[in-house]
């Protein structure tokens, strides 16, 4: 009995000393922020970051975390710390470079007009066409903040370069994933109703189920390999 105390004791010290070692952190934000944006802040750091130990008092969040979580944090909560009104440079807005922490997280800026609904539907696009899961939306700066490994980023980066086009894209390789293919297709013609008639076809028809569409400016966004998409490209026909 004492053995199987002793080795319990052994395994556990081994694990404890193989974990990074926590650490707690205060980061203040100089710019007030709003209980709308305080949320959105505190969802962004738990769905991106996956801080689950994190607190927003008088406007300065603590949290904890390994030393890794902690450094992505502050960078991440110093692009998030901007007044009310602010706008990218023109280079934050097309360099991926400058907002992009060490290729596993990057920020990345929606035109600004865009539209709650933009927002969601762009959303809905990343997490069914290309199984985005750590993404969110900050509302204030028109920004989506994204967390997964450098292809995955730079394949976010092209989707959402392509839907601020007024064209129907050429088809986009997935790095790692030889038959898949991502394309949009810009829609200049059909109302709501074709549009969703035409979502069920491809769903069904096609049977393509990587597929969403945005509204306004309106497009659909089809994953599939390259016969699917050349299928997907005649039955738009001629909504675009």
């Amino acid at each position: 009995m004492r053995l199987t105390a002793l080795l319990l004791f052994a395994a556990s010290s081994l694990v404890a000393a193989a974990s990074p070692s926590a650490e707690e952190r205060v980061f203040p934000m100089a710019n007030a922020l709003t209980p709308q944006s305080g949320q959105e802040v505190m969802t962004i750091l738990r769905t991106t970051l996956q801080l689950r130990d994190l607190k927003l008092e008088d406007g300065k969040f603590r949290t904890s975390g390994t030393p890794a979580q902690m450094a992505a944090s502050e960078w991440l909560l110093h692009r998030l710390d901007r007044p009310a009104g602010w706008r990218p440079s023109q280079q934050e807005v097309t360099n991926p470079a400058t907002r992009d922490y060490q290729g596993t997280v990057r920020v990345y800026y929606l035109p600004a007009e865009a539209s709650m609904q933009m927002i969601q539907e762009t959303l809905t696009i990343l997490r069914t066409v290309l199984d985005v899961q750590k993404v969110f939306n900050y509302t204030q700066q028109k920004a989506l903040v994204l967390a997964d490994n450098r292809p995955q980023l730079e394949a976010i980066e092209w989707l959402l370069s392509a839907m601020n086009s007024t064209a129907s894209s050429a088809p986009y390789k997935l790095e790692g994933k030889p038959d898949d293919l991502v394309r949009v297709f810009a829609l200049s013609h059909g109302g709501v109703t074709e549009v969703q008639d035409l979502i069920k076809d491809l769903r069904g028809k096609l049977r393509i189920e990587k597929v969403f569409n945005r509204s306004n400016p309106a497009l659909v966004v089809v994953r599939g390999k390259a016969a699917e998409l050349d299928a997907a490209d005649k039955l738009i026909g001629s909504l675009k």
